[in-house]
């Protein structure tokens, strides 16, 4: 198992677990970008200094090449370590403690904080919720503990919402976090497509919204993407009935109570599917360099930039690690990549 990230230098750092059928073993090594046979440091995590970070999940850099390291394991435990020198900085234990068998499936770099989502491992009996902790990155510490930050929606027709998770969600110019995802029933059976409003001081539920429910849930999600563009949210999600899956895009108000506008841009899935897999994007916002990481190693077919008014701003054709957009005004822009295999994946950039 391993998990792979570079920071602003285009050095890389790399996870993998030794015995992981037995007692994990999880390692961080560093090397440089330009020599994969110069390591920089290799640390292990499993000693006595580090007994909370179990199973390596994945890891994490913000804007200032701090790198985190996220455990697999039920409690989520959070590590911030020196990129520098693999040294611990702090360590936040179970993040996740009462949203027991579960990981962090997104995450988000704000203002001094690192904001996470939380999803259920396994679908089952256990209630699961719309989850989202957030953690001063100075200090470690959580800003919402306690059982406020648990989001559940209400139970849909006759299936309790066994099953809920964020899957996406992006933060408005008031600090407001605009989230979405799917609640579904024991068993994958049918569910929907839920968005909801947090507040982004006290982690409380300030609204949510049912885009659509008796929606199929087999492994696509139903909220896949949040934005919030001068806190005009737009979630983008997928309506599976039968063999036929649409996507569709919704604006709402601040509120979450009117659809300012809703549309299909396809009928069939497999025209554009939008991608599972996780992409990052760094630095995130920048003045013209924007680095391109996809986790499965897709090969890029395409890439299209526009602004948030609709306009294209930018193309560019064929594999890319990267992309500059210095050229472009101060603001907000999406961006859109396709693969070789027609999937897609969407990312906001905010251009200093």
């Amino acid at each position: 198992m391993g998990n792979l990230i570079q920071d602003s230098k285009e050095n890389i750092l790399y996870g993998y677990v030794y015995n992981f059928n037995a007692t994990a073993v999880p390692h961080i090594r560093k090397i440089n970008g330009y020599n994969f046979d110069a390591p920089m440091w290799d640390k292990e995590y499993n000693t006595a200094n580090h007994p909370n970070l179990m199973k390596l999940h994945r890891l994490l850099m913000d804007p200032q090449d701090n790198l985190y390291l996220v455990s697999g394991a039920d409690d989520v435990d959070i590590f911030k370590v020196d990129s520098n020198n693999g040294n611990q900085i702090w360590g936040l234990n179970s993040v996740n403690s009462s949203v027991h068998g579960a990981n962090v499936s997104y995450h988000k770099f704000y203002d001094g904080h690192l904001y996470v989502s939380l999803k259920h491992n396994t679908v089952g009996a256990i209630t699961s919720y719309f989850a989202v902790k957030k953690i001063n990155t100075e200090t470690g510490t959580m800003v919402w503990n306690g059982p406020s930050p648990q989001m559940s929606i209400a139970p849909l027709g006759p299936n309790l919402p066994d099953n809920q998770a964020i899957l996406s969600f992006d933060i408005g110019c008031d600090g407001s976090i605009y989230a979405t995802g799917y609640c579904g029933s024991n068993g994958f059976g049918d569910g929907a497509w839920g968005i909801m409003k947090i507040s982004g001081t006290t982690g409380a539920k300030l609204a949510e919204k049912i885009i659509d429910n008796n929606l199929q849930l087999d492994g696509l999600s139903n909220g896949y993407a949040a934005y919030a563009f001068n806190d005009e949210p737009l979630f983008i999600g997928n309506k599976q009935n039968g063999s036929v899956v649409g996507r569709a895009i919704v604006k709402t108000d601040t509120d979450l109570i009117s659809n300012g506008s809703m549309s299909s841009p396809c009928s069939v899935l497999s025209t554009e599917e939008l991608a599972k897999a996780s992409i990052e994007i760094y630095p995130n916002p920048t003045t013209d360099r924007v680095n391109i990481l996809l986790e499965d190693n897709t090969t890029i077919a395409s890439i299209l930039v526009y602004a948030i008014d609709g306009r294209k701003m930018g193309a560019w054709e064929g594999s890319q690690d990267h992309i500059s957009i210095g050229s472009f005004p101060t603001g907000v822009y999406v961006m859109k990549i396709i693969d070789n295999d027609n999937k897609v994946f969407y990312k906001k950039i905010i251009k200093k």
